[in-house]
C-alpha cells in the first residue's frame, strides 16, 4: 500500500474527535486570556463581596467548600476585605489576599494564582506574613492542572484547579436560580477557554496518535492553497493584469494604471464544504473619494442588471462596489485561472470600464 492508499484508508477509517467549539470574550479582544494577572484581579472582583456583581459570598463560599472537601479544613467567613498583589516584607507578592476584618479579624486566605507558570513562589514567605492561628488561615494554589504543592507547605496549601471552582459555582448559581451576570459569563467561558487552549484536549491527542497522516493532510492543504494562488496569478495574466497580496484568503487583481480600482478575488470558502469564490470591484484611495461621481455616472442601477451586488462591503478605506459569489465546481477546479477570467469579462468588465472611465476622466481632468 503506498501512501495515497495509505492516507485514504486513514480518512475514511479514523474516527475523528469531534471539535471543540471555542467562544471568544472580552478577555480575547483585550488579549489578556492567558495573563495572570488579569485572571487573578477578576478573581479578586468576584471574591469581594462588595462589589457590584450581586452575588455576594458566593465565590468565597465556592473556594471554601472545595478546601473543605480536600483538606477538611473549615474556616468561616464572613466580613473580609480582598487585596492584590500584596507584598510581603521579603519583597515577595501575594496574588490575591482575603483578609478577615472586625469578628473575623485574623483570618486569611491566600491565594497563588498560576496560569502560564510553573510553581516556584516562596509559600512559605506568604504563610508567614499573615499573623494568625494556624487553623484561622489557608493556603489556596490555583491552577488549570494538577499542581503538587510543595512538602514544605503541604499542610498549610492545598491545591484547586480553576474548573472546580468555576463548575461549583455554576452548580450554585443553578440551585439558588440565579441568572449569571455578562461579566460572570464572560469570565466563566474565559477559563473553560484556558482548558481548550493550554491542557490536553481531545484533538491534540488525535493529532499526536497519527502525526504521520495529519501532516500529510497538512501538506496537501498547503499543496492546494498554493495551487489556488498560482491560478489567482494566471487569471491576471490572462485579463492583461497583474496579481499581488499576502493575505491568507484574498489577492488583488489590478492594471498599474489605474488607480484607487482593483478586482479582489476572495478564495477562503474554497476550503469549506461549498466550495465558492467571491469576486469584487473594489474602490479605494483616488477613487473612493469620488463614489458619489461613480454612482452618478455608473450608479447601483447598472450593477444590479448585470446580476450584481452592489456596495456589498466597506470599511474604513475601502468598498466592494460590485460583487458576486460563485460556486466552483470539481471541473472548475482545474481550470481555475480560465473560470476566474471568464467570470471577470463576462460580468465585470462593463461595469469595471465605467467606473475606470470616470477615475480616469477625473484624474485627467
Amino acid at each position: 500500500m503506498n501512501k495515497q492508499q495509505s492516507l485514504e484508508r486513514f480518512l475514511k477509517e479514523a474516527q475523528f474527535p469531534k471539535p471543540v467549539r471555542r467562544k471568544r470574550t472580552f478577555f480575547d479582544i483585550s488579549g489578556t486570556s492567558y495573563y495572570e494577572l488579569a485572571i487573578s484581579n477578576w478573581y479578586a472582583y468576584f471574591f469581594d463581596q462588595e462589589e457590584d456583581h450581586g452575588l455576594g459570598n458566593l465565590f468565597i463560599e465556592c473556594l471554601l467548600e472545595l478546601v473543605k472537601r480536600k483538606t477538611g479544613k473549615e474556616i468561616s467567613l464572613h466580613f473580609f476585605k480582598v487585596e492584590k498583589e500584596v507584598a510581603t516584607k521579603g519583597g515577595k507578592r501575594i496574588d490575591i489576599l482575603v483578609s478577615g476584618i472586625e469578628e473575623d479579624e485574623r483570618k486569611y486566605i491566600i491565594i497563588e494564582n498560576k496560569i502560564n507558570h510553573w510553581l516556584n513562589n516562596d509559600l512559605d514567605a506568604y504563610w508567614q506574613h499573615c499573623v494568625g492561628a494556624e487553623d484561622s488561615k489557608v493556603g489556596v494554589v490555583l491552577s488549570l492542572n494538577r499542581e503538587t504543592v510543595p512538602l514544605t507547605v503541604q499542610h498549610k496549601f492545598v491545591n484547586v484547579q480553576h474548573g472546580e471552582i468555576i463548575n461549583l459555582v455554576k452548580e450554585k448559581l443553578s440551585t439558588y436560580k440565579q441568572e449569571a451576570s455578562y461579566y460572570l459569563n464572560e469570565f466563566i467561558t474565559t477559563i473553560e477557554n484556558l482548558y481548550t487552549d493550554l491542557t490536553m484536549n481531545e484533538e491534540v491527542k488525535f493529532y499526536y496518535q497519527n502525526l504521520e497522516n495529519c501532516n500529510r493532510i497538512y501538506d496537501i492543504v498547503e499543496k492546494a492553497y498554493k495551487y489556488v494562488i498560482g491560478q489567482l496569478a494566471v487569471a491576471s495574466e490572462i485579463l492583461g493584469l497583474q496579481a499581488s497580496g499576502k493575505s491568507d484568503y484574498h489577492r488583488y487583481i489590478y492594471h498599474p494604471k489605474h488607480d484607487g480600482i482593483s478586482y479582489t478575488i476572495h478564495f477562503d470558502k474554497l476550503f469549506e464544504q461549498q466550495k465558492k469564490i467571491t469576486i469584487n470591484i473594489e474602490l479605494y484611495g483616488k477613487a473612493l473619494l469620488i463614489e458619489d461621481m461613480i454612482d452618478e455616472r455608473v450608479g447601483g442601477d447598472a450593477v444590479v442588471s448585470v446580476g450584481l451586488e452592489h456596495k456589498a462591503d466597506r470599511a474604513n478605506g475601502w468598498l466592494y462596489y460590485a460583487s458576486k459569489t460563485y460556486e466552483v465546481k470539481e471541473g472548475d477546479l482545474e481550470e481555475l485561472a480560465n473560470f476566474v477570467a471568464e467570470k471577470v469579462r463576462n460580468d465585470f468588465e462593463v461595469i469595471y470600464n465605467k467606473i475606470e472611465g470616470v477615475v480616469s476622466e477625473v484624474q485627467n481632468g
